[in-house]
């Protein structure tokens, strides 16, 4: 099966213009905190993609406003938690031994869609260190 034709995704493309000003017409104003999880493809078809995106995102709040997005890494945790899928008990010892560190800036982002892996890369961004 193909990816849907542009214009079955949106009536227009949907671009950093359009989406500042939905987020205006939301309420969304400079000097904020936004927590946002989103999902591209239900935007429509954008234009540039997840970086026009958190590029929205930027404008809109601006340099005193903070954007909060989570970036989840499920991938790096303990082998014993593992179930999507589950792993054999037999490979936990390597598994942990084996397992790279969580390190902010590269662990990527698993399972959070395009949006929020490219604003975890975004050189001004801070991620909290893993739980």
């Amino acid at each position: 099966m193909s990816d849907p034709l542009p214009e079955d995704r949106s009536p227009e493309p949907v671009t950093v213009e359009s989406m500042t000003s939905d987020l205006h017409d939301l309420g969304v104003e400079a000097g904020q905190t936004v927590l946002v999880h989103g999902s591209l493809s239900a935007l429509g078809w954008v234009c540039g993609g997840a970086p026009a995106v958190v590029d929205a995102l930027k404008r809109v709040v601006g340099e005193t406003g903070t954007i909060v997005m989570p970036t989840h890494s499920p991938g790096n945790r303990d082998p014993a938690n593992m179930s999507d899928p589950p792993i054999p008990e037999s490979w936990y010892d390597t598994v942990r031994e084996q397992m790279p560190p969580y390190r902010p800036a590269v662990t990527p982002t698993q399972g959070m869609g395009a949006i929020a892996e490219c604003f975890r890369s975004c050189p001004a961004g801070r991620r909290s260190d893993h739980p």
